[in-house]
């Protein structure tokens, strides 16, 4: 993960809680992370899509949905 600051020590213990170690990035290097950062825009360009359709009790399903799709969608880099 790169060095976001939003994150801080709630996402730090959850982690530590499951088991995991966080490494990051090295800074100025966002080749590292560009990936990821790609499909964060995807997934939420698709969830603000997906918002003006379905009513406000489901808003917290439609990022995981968002992803569960992107998941499953045919990609370049994998044929």
């Amino acid at each position: 993960m790169d060095h976001d600051r939003s994150l801080r020590n709630e996402l730090k213990s959850f982690v530590s809680a499951k088991g995991y170690q966080l490494s990051h990035s090295a800074t100025y290097t966002p080749k590292q992370n560009g990936t990821i950062e790609r499909s964060r825009g995807v997934i939420i360009a698709r969830s603000t899509a997906m918002k003006k359709k379905l009513p406000i009790e489901l808003w917290p399903e439609i990022y995981s949905a968002a992803g569960y799709l992107l998941n499953r969608s045919p990609t370049r880099s994998i044929d």
